[in-house]
């Protein structure tokens, strides 16, 4: 039921009407706006409360850079001699015969009434708390329109609505949006989501959606039959493997980290129906997509009944698969409207042999995304759509977590290809390291999907740095294009899950020394520079602090590695030595103060914003030392951890020398110390 005031205004507002002209309706010129900004009197909880009223910031924002001061106002106090922009599920946009119900995801509403704007998605909580995050859809929606009309960039992760450092509002005399404007715009992804939520204005903006009815484990066996639930009443449920005490049941062998061994029995009839029912229950919950995948290491069962499973032998990718199939097509008939996740991964990453098209309620998460591996995809029907799982980004990369791994181009071309081949999610394993040296590239990779086939990763680049850089966009670009020209052979030959990624070498420092080499970084030092030094505000500055602060370890990595294989060719030259371990003290240096976030926000003076990206939340010192090793990326016994006290009490070379403002000189010639 609607409020007179609100039906009068509707229809008054329509019989005014703009004859269907495709004029512009003006919101703001020469620092003037008659526009208020319309919030629901009440929303579904506080947080999507705060994040609408956050929307309405930004919108207020935006306007006030272009020299209007805009209230944002309750629906229930708004001035109705005023026109206005109404944010989410306002009575004027149900009164406006609008309905957010029928928006698929993240998909939004951009349409005038009269001379009202309404800019609206769905903004609901999540079925279920744990891991999940609320969908507000208003937030993509302001986003979208802000970009498009007033100019506005989300360049790095919003804390707060004031965040100039984040968000670069344009200057602008005029804002104005077609007078016929009416879009329902559906998003090519429905989530692209990494282990941990993304969430803030940022995200949400350049399509990095997190979870909200999907539950994303992606090794969901061992949730449906949990080992210390069964392990004991129940050991037939799991698999039968060979050890070299003969066979045994998996849950009575213990895994390399000393924990029950969690692989299954799928040819046990009750495997099959406690997953089903796992799958059931949680849909009954509310989510609409669970993943259905056995156990990380798979581990195939040797019983009799599992070898005869569907008579596929050992083709245990063909028996998963249609075990998989069989549980999916009892979902479909008992929730047709619900979504199963199926892990293409290890034994089933290769497509089924003996069906090519999936049910229509059984989605495939797909881990190989490069174009060979699509291949083997050609003839296979998925009509629900796939899921990518990315390796882009992550800690476990060979050159370390916190050095460059893809460039934009790359992620265009991946963009691209994951459109085409009907990806509508993504999971990311690893993201958000290096908001400074691959800014850029997060941009890239996200807005991208605003319009795969159309947008390029050149508009893109230049995009994000004419927004965060303005009068040093030319240096800065400079600089990434350099930075990524330079690790591109990394990017798309070698980099994890890339086509020739198991064909180079994993030695880590050798990698460092053929990527970053001394006449990279010094051209990169040169770019950069220029750009710090002709910088005209602070946000400016701010936002070269963190490009500084990310390209100082990496520089500070590189002259370790540079001079580790000048000291491995002369081993006794006691300069080079010396050299050699000042700059690895240096390097320590610089990352106790990169940790500290007290001496950091003194050396940033800007109340140390970059240290809210650099090092990424529960990255400590050891993490940014590379203390220990992961999967690629194999630190822990280089150089980079040398007991260096011990190493010059050995070879008696003294302590390097401290200047006066602080740090070391990594470079301080050892004769001239003596």
């Amino acid at each position: 039921m609607f409020s007179r005031a609100v039906l009068a205004t509707v229809i008054g507002l329509a019989a005014m009407g703009l004859s269907g002209c495709a004029r512009d309706l003006v919101l703001a010129e020469g620092g003037k706006s008659d526009y208020q900004i319309v919030v629901p009197d009440t929303l579904p909880n506080a947080a999507i409360t705060r994040q609408i009223n956050q929307a309405g910031s930004i919108v207020q924002n935006a306007f006030k850079a272009a020299g209007c001061e805009m209230p944002v106002v309750a629906e229930k106090d708004i001035d109705p001699g005023k026109p206005g922009i109404y944010l989410s599920n306002t009575e004027f946009l149900r009164a406006s015969g609008v309905d957010l119900a029928k928006l698929e995801g993240w998909g939004y509403v951009h349409k005038v009434v009269g001379r009202n704007v309404i800019v609206a998605g769905r903004d609901e909580p999540p079925p279920a708390t744990q891991g999940m995050s609320n969908r507000v859809g208003t937030e993509k929606a302001v986003a979208d329109f802000l970009r498009v009309y007033a100019g506005t960039r989300f360049l790095y992760p919003v804390r707060v609505a004031d965040d100039e450092n984040s968000i670069e509002y344009a200057s602008t005399q005029r804002i104005a949006i077609p007078a016929d404007l009416d879009i329902v715009k559906d998003l090519v992804l429905q989530v692209n989501y990494t282990y941990r939520q993304e969430g803030s204005f940022y995200h949400i903006a350049n399509n990095v959606l997190p979870c909200v009815d999907l539950l994303g484990s992606a090794h969901s066996y061992g949730e449906a039959i949990p080992i210390e639930k069964y392990r004991e009443t129940n050991p037939e449920y799991f698999a039968l493997l060979n050890t070299k005490d003969g066979p045994q049941r998996a849950c009575n062998v213990k895994n390399w980290y000393g924990a029950w061994t969690q692989h299954y029995c799928v040819s046990n009839p009750d495997v099959g129906k406690l997953l089903y029912e796992f799958l059931l229950g949680k849909f009954d919950k509310g989510y609409n997509m669970v993943v259905l995948g056995p156990m990380d290491g798979f581990q195939k069962c040797q019983c009799e009944n599992c070898k005869n499973l569907y008579d596929t032998g050992d083709d245990w990718g063909e028996k998963l698969w249609l075990f998989h199939r069989d549980i999916c097509l009892k979902l479909l008939e008992a929730r047709p409207d619900k979504k199963v996740l199926a892990l293409a991964y290890t034994v089933t990453e290769r497509p089924p042999k003996s069906f090519t098209r999936f049910p229509e309620n059984m989605m495939v998460q797909i881990c190989g995304t490069n174009e060979r591996d699509w291949e083997a995809w050609k003839d296979i029907e998925v009509p629900a759509g796939y899921v990518a799982y990315l390796y882009n980004w992550g800690v476990y990369h060979q050159g370390g977590g916190y050095t460059p791994k893809r460039t934009a181009k790359h992620v265009e071309r991946q963009a691209k290809r994951l459109a085409e081949h009907n990806v509508v999610g993504i999971y990311k394993d690893g993201y958000g390291e290096l908001f400074g040296l691959e800014g850029p590239v997060y941009y890239t990779f996200g807005r991208m999907y605003d319009d795969p086939m159309n947008l390029t990763s050149e508009m893109l680049m230049d995009e994000f740095c004419t927004g965060a850089f303005g009068a040093v966009a030319a240096p800065a670009l400079r600089f990434f294009n350099r930075l990524y020209k330079g690790i591109e052979f990394y990017s798309d030959e070698i980099g994890i899950r890339c086509l020739r990624w198991n064909e180079f070498t994993r030695d880590s420092f050798e990698l460092i020394r053929k990527l970053y080499t001394p006449e990279l970084m010094e051209a990169l030092e040169r770019d950069l520079s220029e750009a710090e030094k002709a910088a005209d505000s602070d946000r400016v500055r701010h936002r070269l602090r963190l490009v500084r602060w990310e390209f100082n370890y990496l520089n500070s990595l590189a002259k370790v590695v540079n001079l580790y294989y000048e000291h491995k060719a002369k081993p006794d030259d006691k300069v080079l030595l010396a050299k050699l371990l000042d700059a690895i003290d240096a390097r320590n240096a610089e990352i106790e103060v990169i940790c500290d976030k007290k001496k950091r926000a003194e050396l940033d003076k800007d109340g140390g914003w970059g240290a809210n990206l650099f090092p990424p939340p529960g990255h400590s010192f050891p993490h940014l030392k590379m203390t220990s090793d992961r999967y690629r990326s194999k630190f822990g016994k280089t150089a980079v951890n040398w007991d260096t006290d011990a190493m010059r009490e050995q070879s008696g070379i003294p302590k390097p020398v401290v200047k006066p403002g602080g740090g070391v000189d990594p470079i301080e010639d050892f004769e001239n110390r003596n």
